[in-house]
């Protein structure tokens, strides 16, 4: 797979906002089975001009924590996240990246890949852009879901 960063990176280089979060039926894309960070997720993506990427996932409680306490266990205050060089690339499925993973939490391992699949438009003048994981998951009700999180570009 060629990298496809000289193509496609400059539409994605800065800052973004998760403004949606959901979990679809890998069955039927039109259903939705939660909102696994509620209806305002609080979630960050940066990507460099390099091409070097940072996510951070929280959840509204956790971002919160109290501020009566010293200190605030690292497992309170970020829900998830991973940093590292991303090469693009374009396959039957479309387009996507894949991160090597420099630092990350436990579900992200150092040395590890992520791999989301990518698609980005403009609209009303803004950027956006829709991450999905490569992968997959079983549900508790023994249905397959995919995480669809849709960012608006922010700086």
């Amino acid at each position: 797979m060629a990298d496809l960063w000289k193509t496609h990176g400059l539409a994605i280089v800065g800052l973004w906002k998760c403004i949606s979060f959901e979990i679809q039926d890998v069955n039927d894309a039109k259903q939705i089975l939660g909102y696994p960070m509620g209806s305002e997720p609080l979630a960050r993506v940066q990507v460099s001009p390099s091409g070097y990427l940072s996510a951070h996932l929280a959840t509204a409680k956790t971002a919160s924590a109290s501020k009566d306490s010293d200190t605030v266990p690292v497992a309170e205050t970020v829900l998830t996240g991973y940093c590292g060089y991303l090469t693009m690339f374009k396959d039957a499925e479309g387009l996507g990246w894949k991160t090597k993973v420099d630092i990350g939490s436990d579900r992200h391992p150092v040395g590890g890949f992520e791999e989301r699949r990518l698609r980005y438009w403009e609209e009303g003048g803004k950027n956006f852009m829709e991450l999905s994981p490569a992968r997959e998951f079983p549900l508790p009700d023994g249905k397959m879901g995919k995480g669809v999180l849709i960012w608006e570009k922010i700086e």
